[in-house]
């Protein structure tokens, strides 16, 4: 007979299956898997949120930042007038001490609100707006003023998020094939003109430079980067990166290292992808370098989204129709991961926007067939619940050493470590067939279970060469280690 553990999970979702790395998994979902590497944590469940009058689903709410007025730090939010109206309206919390309090209508704009678009700079929120043909920059005061700043030049949608450079403290706008910029007093329109033929749609930093994500037009081709010096008296370049076939959704820059978010292009009508990926490529001078690359539905399209933020040199992102955002970044052993994070509302299946801020994150999507459902992490005060179900899929084999890999096997039996909260299960598949549960336990504290039978009927466990687990958790139970023995049978390999 054989041991395996599983007990480090912070390797993120495996390219291959099969691979042989012991810290990676074949999907996650609402688990923190990186914060404790051995203990997998399950995210708080999310909550409604409320306004003054009327229904928060009336008023479209996008996404939520922070500023400070008159000397108090208000949470405020990208939303619309409602009542019919798709105008442009800023909102803030009624109170600076209570995260649960309705959120007010504050000033409002004469333009459609750009979902995901929502910055501070310089002390005011700011966001984009669109009256069908152009773009341009609305500046909030936290009151009841929003002022029109400027147009921008051209008009592509969705534009790019608009971005701060820490070097020259400029807000830089990027839409179409043009840059805009804006230092808190004079707005430039046209501050850079880029080849007709690219669509601009991710902005950061690479140290002095702004980096500058860029799609082609028409769909076809490679997606390029340009890195810019920002002096506006030069329509020059600086470099040209080519990122290869396909669109680029979202660049960022962690530890300073480039990274850009790609998937694979429609070229025209044509039904030319034959398997939907999601690549992260690396830039950090030289050649651009693919670091992941993973399988995703044909359901999520080719068309991905451009919502993202950065915490804690993190990188957060998501698209529609999918089940939950995903993070990639470094775990605390240096290795690189990219992996599903926060499930979205049991339910939901659009993401119009969402914003993490402190251990909070707001959610704007359909859910449950109700369109602009914008909820959030529940308070402590809010009888905080773990009712949405966190699932951890392990690779085939995990653990196992390989010269049994593929020999015929008997699971002897299985057995799980857990702290914390109720209801956590683990289920195991033979040979690619169907779950079947063989722990289940409502007890809380510190558990050990450990099962020989199936935990349905009490028959033996089963036979077959390739053994897959999945735990499930809710009632806020971690597990925290997977044993299971195993015995080969009817082999002549030794």
């Amino acid at each position: 007979m054989s041991l395996a553990i599983i007990n480090t999970f912070d390797g993120g979702q495996s390219e291959d299956v099969r691979t042989f790395a012991v810290n990676q998994h074949d999907s996650s979902s609402n688990f923190n898997v990186y914060s404790s590497p051995h203990l997998l944590t399950p995210y708080i469940d999310t909550v409604t949120e409320t306004v003054s009058s009327g229904a928060v689903t009336d008023f479209s709410f996008t996404d939520v930042d922070v500023i400070s007025v008159s000397g108090a730090t208000l949470f405020v939010a990208l939303g619309e007038v409602g009542g019919g109206s798709s105008a442009l309206r800023f909102w803030k919390k009624g109170s600076p001490t209570d995260i649960t309090s309705n959120w007010e209508g504050g000033g409002t704009g004469l333009v459609s609100k750009v979902s995901g678009s929502l910055v501070v700079y310089k002390g005011f929120a700011y966001a984009l707006g669109s009256n069908g043909t152009q773009h341009s920059l609305q500046k909030y005061d936290g009151g009841i003023t929003v002022t029109n700043i400027g147009t921008l030049t051209g008009y592509g949608n969705p534009p790019a998020k608009s971005f701060v450079h820490p070097e020259d403290n400029k807000l830089y706008m990027g839409s179409a094939n043009f840059i805009s910029t804006y230092d808190g007093t004079t707005f430039v329109a046209t501050a850079l003109t880029l080849p007709e033929d690219k669509v601009i749609v991710s902005l950061t930093n690479y140290g002095s430079y702004l980096v500058i994500a860029c799609r082609p037009r028409y769909g076809y081709g490679n997606s390029i980067c340009y890195l810019w010096g920002r002096d506006t008296t030069l329509n020059t370049l600086q470099a040209v990166i080519d990122l290869g076939f396909g669109q680029v959704n979202i660049a960022e820059n962690l530890n300073n290292t480039l990274f850009f978010i790609m998937s694979k292009s429609a070229i025209g009508n044509y039904s030319n992808i034959l398997q939907n990926t999601l690549s992260v490529k690396g830039y950090a001078g030289g050649s651009v370098e693919v670091i992941k690359e993973i399988n995703i539905s044909s359901s999520f399209g080719t068309s991905l989204n451009v919502l993202k933020q950065k915490v804690n040199e993190h990188l957060y992102f998501g698209f529609s129709n999918d089940t939950a955002l995903y993070r990639f970044g470094k775990n605390k052993s240096g290795e690189y991961f990219l992996s599903h994070d926060r499930a979205y509302p049991t339910g939901a299946t659009i993401l119009a926007g969402f914003s993490l801020i402190g251990d909070f994150m707001w959610f704007c999507g359909t859910v449950s067939g109700t369109a602009n459902s914008f909820r959030r992490t529940r308070a402590l005060s809010e009888s905080q619940s773990f009712a949405t179900v966190s699932t951890y899929v392990t690779t085939i084999n995990p653990s196992m050493i390989i010269e049994d890999r593929y020999k015929f096997k008997q699971l002897q039996s299985v057995q799980v470590a857990f702290t914390g909260g109720t209801l956590v299960s683990v289920q195991v598949s033979y040979d690619g067939g169907s779950y079947q549960t063989v722990l289940s336990s409502s007890s809380t504290g510190e558990q050990v279970l450990e099962a020989t039978a199936q935990n349905s009927d009490g028959a033996p466990l089963g036979e077959g060469r390739e053994f897959q687990f999945r735990i499930e958790s809710t009632g806020n139970a971690k597990p925290k280690e997977i044993r299971y023995v195993y015995m080969d049978i009817n082999t002549q390999m030794k």
